[in-house]
């Protein structure tokens, strides 16, 4: 079974449900990685795929836009992902969706401001998130497949109106900024989807 892990619906509203796979939602931030193995311990998984919306760091990236990870960096150390799975998922999403780019992703603990952002994007990375690094540390110390497909909400020189709190709270706190990010969710997350379903099943027919 393929595990597909995100922490709000809205990131996994377009995704094809498949037999071959099962979507998890977890938690922001590490603990993604405590949620997992508590939501799947009775079942056999043969790879993960961490997916949701990611902070844009590259300039050329747009709203939208798929980014599949080479490697993940977090807590000071890279997590490769695998040169096999990274060829079948980019072929799959280039045939899918309309921008896609491949890159250094990193992990943060806590949701990167604008001065954040432009501070990674120095040092090289094109994307930060929240997750994929505890759950590929996740995947590797079982030896499982892993890869890391996002969509950009926000870029580089941009905020979002909320961390961990829930969504009502931002709404109450920042009412236009929440519904432009409601509104640019929407359009991220048909993309994730379009990119994740069709990774899922050229995954699924893959000669072993």
């Amino acid at each position: 079974m393929i595990v597909i892990t995100a922490c709000f619906r809205r990131e996994t509203r377009w995704i094809d449900r498949r037999v071959e796979s099962r979507i998890v939602h977890t938690r922001m931030g590490s603990a993604a990685a405590s949620d997992l193995g508590r939501l799947v311990q009775d079942e056999s998984v043969d790879a993960l795929i961490s997916t949701g919306f990611c902070g844009g760091l590259d300039e050329a990236l747009r709203m939208g836009d798929v980014v599949l990870a080479e490697t993940i960096r977090y807590e000071g150390r890279d997590v490769i992902v695998s040169p096999e799975l990274l060829s079948l998922a980019a072929a799959a999403l280039e045939e899918t969706v309309p921008r896609m780019q491949r890159g250094h992703v990193v992990t943060v603990q806590r949701v990167a401001t604008p001065e954040d952002k432009r501070a990674l994007a120095e040092k090289g990375y094109t994307a930060v998130d929240m997750e994929s690094g505890p759950l590929a540390r996740w995947a590797a110390d079982r030896g499982l497949p892993f890869l890391s497909i996002r969509t950009v909400l926000d870029l580089r020189d941009e905020s979002i109106p909320f961390s961990s709190a829930s969504m009502a709270w931002s709404v109450l706190r920042h009412p236009r900024a929440t519904a432009g990010v409601a509104r640019a969710s929407k359009i991220a997350g048909r993309m994730l989807g379009l990119g994740v379903s069709a990774v899922v099943d050229a995954w699924a027919v893959r000669e072993i």
